[in-house]
């Protein structure tokens, strides 16, 4: 058996004492063509893992640093550190130096996030910074931060710190598109237009 709403697409169609309207006809309701690459997982799709970023504070060579100095980069987004490391670029090969590199975010301390750089390094070995527990949120705008301490000076190398970062501010806009699709399926479901899982 058959039922059909409206005989045509031009009769006016209402439910629940909406305005009735013709049946809606534009562009924007072309399907999307999905180019990303990516696998479709309607319960699994969207990870965590997807929003997080590496941002790279390059602090040049190794003799540059002194106590007392910041590096910052202001992010425009608002933002979640995950984790921080020291990379070298060029190789410590002098014995007895060190710096402290401490995590900041506009000039609060994080809690954690201090490297410890200390002997000599190789290309491309990494120094990690202490677990991050707390005040390690950042709003858009905010700069992310490295100061520099009890420094004995360092007198070759180079290298950079990357920072892992949640990127809050595209994590929370998926979460608000996720929260409408959810809201229309679940309302498509109870209408009986779809049948759900």
């Amino acid at each position: 058996m058959v039922y059909q709403i409206g005989a045509s697409a031009s009769d006016s169609v209402a439910f629940f004492a909406a305005t009735p309207t013709s049946q809606p006809t534009a562009a924007a309701q072309a399907a999307v063509t999905d180019n990303s690459g990516g696998t479709a997982a309607p319960t699994t799709g969207v990870a965590a893992v997807a929003f997080q970023e590496t941002i790279n504070i390059p602090f040049g060579l190794m003799s540059s640093l002194a106590n007392s100095v910041v590096y910052k980069l202001a992010l425009p987004y608002a933002f979640t550190v995950l984790s921080v490391l020291m990379r070298v670029d060029a190789p410590v090969t002098t014995g007895s130096k060190a710096a402290t590199l401490t995590a900041q975010i506009a000039g609060t301390g994080i809690t954690g996030g201090v490297i410890s750089a200390a002997g000599t390094y190789a290309t491309g070995a990494t120094q990690a910074g202490t677990a991050i527990t707390a005040l390690n949120v950042g709003t858009a705008g905010q700069t992310l931060e490295i100061a520099v301490s009890s420094v004995t000076a360092f007198t070759e190398g180079s290298g950079h710190v990357e920072f892992t970062i949640v990127n809050n501010s595209r994590a929370n806009a998926v979460a608000t598109q996720i929260a409408q699709s959810n809201a229309l399926r679940a309302a498509s479901v109870t209408l009986g237009l779809i049948k759900g899982s």
